[in-house]
């Protein structure tokens, strides 16, 4: 309840689960051919190529009588190389950016796809780039205005368009299509907004597809940025959940962000060399380290040098970045980088959670209740907490 995962969770995921689970269950033939079909169609429905043509394979190893789904599976085949050709011929400077919710730098290695980015070509890599606010909306806030959550009380903006974005702006100054793919970020401005009304905990694979879909008919360059949150963030629910051992949390949370890595490296595929990719997480989910501010950032685009910037950027630097990525085509970090970034939080409004703390007797010595401002250099972590009565110095070395 406190997670209001009931408004969240899409009910194909898991059905998905449930039919894997029943899967391994059952022996009779006939129950497993009912609940391979029915996954092959899920898998279908979700955009979650990958999945149908493993569960394709699993027909044919075992089933004689499956002529209908091979030529529907040829047809599928046959429209998706069409829709990569073409995107792939699209001549327009696209920027497309992938959100991927609730992973820190330190854990990129559990999605090897942008571990592996990091060593390509014409990319830009950020070792140090931290949120001030680790949390999705106020990092959405902070990357499309620059405001800050304290300082410039960004958690009274309301609606986020291109009156007070410098990112929207600019696109619209220079003729993008600007789209938003999730429900979770609740500022964005409706107009902004896709046209389909995903839920929150939509698969991976509905969201990317969605994106390519907004680059595919357009006449026009386009931004979109699409979020990725049912796989990496808690409960990590994805379409991966193959045995009963796998909805264990600790499985949960590794096979969702090997789905993440799996579907990013299918979709990524469809894009051609034209379209600029701008990979970032929003916060990590160690909720009591510095990991919990320090977030992926890559970016990778046909203009680019491969380059690891190791100083310290913040999100809140997010619109000069942007500018340069659309304007200049190449980074001049010495604009953007800085010996420390800035973090701070308002304390917590949230009546059901403070009922759960008191409920559960849990101290109230959290920088979550009380907030805080403070830093993060490159050794140490410097917290000043609403109760506190001095600066609280923690470091950041092994």
């Amino acid at each position: 309840k406190s997670y209001n995962l009931i408004e969240r969770l899409d009910i194909i995921v898991l059905e998905s689960i449930r039919c894997f689970c029943e899967l391994n269950k059952n022996t009779e033939a006939e129950k497993k051919k009912e609940y391979l079909e029915r996954l092959f169609f899920l898998a279908i429905y979700k955009r979650n190529f990958i999945l149908a043509e493993e569960i394709l394979c699993e027909l044919q190893r075992n089933f004689e009588d499956i002529d209908e789904y091979q030529e529907a599976w040829k047809a599928i085949n046959d429209l998706l190389e069409c829709i990569k050709r073409t995107l792939k011929n699209r001549k327009y400077q696209d920027v497309a950016g992938i959100w991927i919710d609730a992973v820190s730098y330190v854990d990129i290695k559990e999605i090897s796809y942008l571990e592996e980015l990091r060593q390509a070509d014409h990319t830009i890599s950020f070792s140090n780039a931290y949120t001030m606010t680790p949390y999705t909306n106020p990092t959405f806030a902070l990357m499309m205005t620059g405001k800050k959550r304290i300082d410039d009380q960004s958690y009274l903006i309301k609606k986020i368009d291109d009156s007070n974005s410098e990112v929207i702006a600019l696109l619209k100054t220079h003729g993008y299509l600007c789209k938003f793919l999730s429900s979770y970020w609740k500022q964005i401005d409706d107009s902004y907004r896709g046209e389909i009304d995903h839920y929150i905990c939509a698969p991976c694979s509905e969201m990317l597809w969605d994106m390519i879909c907004h680059l595919l008919d357009e006449k026009h360059p386009v931004f979109v940025m699409t979020h990725i949150f049912c796989e990496p963030h808690f409960p990590y629910l994805s379409m991966n959940q193959k045995t009963i051992s796998d909805c264990e949390e600790d499985m949960r949370r590794l096979r969702g962000r090997q789905e993440v890595d799996r579907q990013l490296r299918y979709y990524m595929d469809f894009l051609g060399s034209s379209v600029t990719k701008l990979f970032f997480s929003d916060h990590g989910d160690h909720f009591t380290s510095a990991d919990f501010f320090h977030t992926v950032l890559e970016i990778q685009g046909e203009n680019f040098e491969r380059e690891n910037i190791e100083e310290i950027f913040s999100y809140a630097k997010f619109p000069d970045l942007f500018r340069q990525i659309i304007l200049d085509k190449r980074i001049d970090k010495s604009t953007l980088i800085s010996d420390y970034a800035e973090i701070q939080e308002v304390p917590l409004y949230n009546k059901n959670t403070i009922k759960n703390f008191i409920q559960e007797k849990t101290p109230l010595n959290s920088q979550h209740v009380w907030g805080y401002k403070g830093i993060i250099d490159r050794n140490y972590i410097y917290l000043y907490y609403g109760e506190s009565k001095g600066i609280i110095r923690e470091s950041l070395m092994e």
